[in-house]
């Protein structure tokens, strides 16, 4: 399925339009600030998304203080199941 294209302008410092002409091919500008921006709204998703589900505090989980310790109990724990 083909995208539709609209056409837009912005506004960039100059220094940072001289690099983009010094790294990029004129007929590839389009293409660069496309990808650019994809990626950077990307990070920001991610970087909202992790924001939203909080943090752990490492002090509520005890047990992952030896972490062999732990993945052996959880496996220990499967095969119990499996029997």
């Amino acid at each position: 399925m083909k995208r539709s294209v609209v056409r837009t302008n912005f506004s960039l410092p100059a220094e940072l339009l001289e690099k983009l002409k010094k790294f990029v091919p004129r007929r590839k500008y389009s293409r660069f600030v496309q990808e650019a921006i994809d990626e950077k709204l990307k990070q920001e998703a991610k970087k909202r998304l992790l924001d939203a589900a909080g943090t752990i505090d490492i002090n509520d989980y005890p047990e992952w203080a030896d972490p062999v310790n732990y993945v052996r109990k959880l496996r220990s724990a499967e095969t119990k199941k499996k029997v």
